[in-house]
């Protein structure tokens, strides 16, 4: 047994190449188009999932508008201004139709934030098995949502109170340069904060979506562990991360601000607000899903970087 031991070795794959953006790229496509009924199976209900929320969140926000808008109408009139009780009825009204708003896009981002930790979670486990040749059917789709799903509400969570804390610090900055700065100072300070900040908020986006990878992928990682396990993941691959991530949020941000520039137009138009909203909800939810598959493919490259997808095993005696 000793001298079979001895006469083990160890077999390390060459190594290939590392990918490219556009490899990557190119990879996260090939891995959507070869598991593209599994990823049918989750697109189809998390776009139909956000659509109805989309239309009953209108529906029940237009009386509630309706309303609101009227009450300011009486209230901030010239010709008749109102007094006394009635001035005090309609103030406490807008108070009271402002806070139903508010409950109802508190509703809707809950709701929201649902839907889209389940969507992330099973795109990325199903991208990730199918990148490695395996085909998650619904039910290992499910198990590893419900395995999952707690490790990526801790990684969300502290990456939120992350983004929004250096954000607020940016903005701080930002503040600071307009008190302290005059004239061309000031133009070429702005520019560099808003860069700055342009820069971070690119930054942590990538290590927030790596950082879910492997909260959802690692069974041992979440919250701050899987955000510092992702950050280690990318030293020497922070660049690529961030080319790869800027691109994406610029496609999500024309999609968010297209249809409300064709809202602005509607009457010049035959299309209905709700369906220009239903077309950027589904648009928004293509171009998250394949983000999702892009940074499983990324994660991939990194861990391959850091030799940590390496295998060995032992030669048996007649092949040594």
């Amino acid at each position: 047994m000793g001298k079979e031991m001895s006469r083990a070795k160890f077999i390390i794959p060459e190594p290939q190449p590392s990918l490219s953006i556009v490899g990557i790229l190119r990879e996260a496509l090939k891995v959507t188009i070869r598991n593209g009924k599994v990823m049918m199976s989750i697109l189809l209900p998390v776009f139909i999932s956000l659509s109805l929320l989309a239309v009953g969140a209108h529906l029940a926000s237009v009386p509630i508008l309706t309303d609101l808008l009227s009450k300011m109408a009486l209230v901030t009139q010239e010709e008749e201004p109102v007094r006394g009780e009635v001035a005090e009825t309609l103030g406490l009204g807008i108070v009271k139709d402002v806070r139903r708003l508010l409950v109802l896009q508190l509703v809707v981002l809950v709701f929201s934030c649902v839907v889209l930790l389940n969507f992330s979670v099973a795109t990325i486990s199903s991208s990730f098995e199918a990148y490695t040749g395996k085909i998650l059917n619904l039910k290992d789709m499910l198990l590893t949502i419900r395995k999952s799903w707690k490790r990526a509400i801790v990684t969300t969570f502290f990456m939120t109170i992350i983004f929004l804390s250096i954000m607020a610090l940016i903005l701080i900055l930002l503040g600071f340069v307009w008190v302290m700065s005059k004239g061309v100072y000031l133009i070429l300070l702005t520019v560099a904060v808003v860069i700055l900040g342009t820069c971070c908020y690119v930054y942590i986006a990538s290590v927030w979506m790596l950082s879910m990878v492997v909260s959802i992928v690692e069974d041992d990682s979440s919250g701050l562990r899987a955000i510092d396990r992702a950050g280690e993941l990318m030293k020497g691959k922070r660049i690529q991360g961030c080319v790869i991530m800027l691109p994406l949020t610029l496609i999500i941000g024309a999609i968010y601000r297209t249809p409300l520039g064709m809202i602005e137009k509607i009457d010049k138009i035959t299309f209905t607000p709700m369906i220009i909203r239903i077309a950027g909800i589904w648009l928004i939810c293509v171009v998250k899903l394949f983000m999702f598959v892009v940074y499983s493919v990324f994660y991939h490259e990194c861990k391959k970087a850091k030799d940590e997808l390496g295998w060995y095993a032992p030669v048996a005696p007649e092949e040594a």
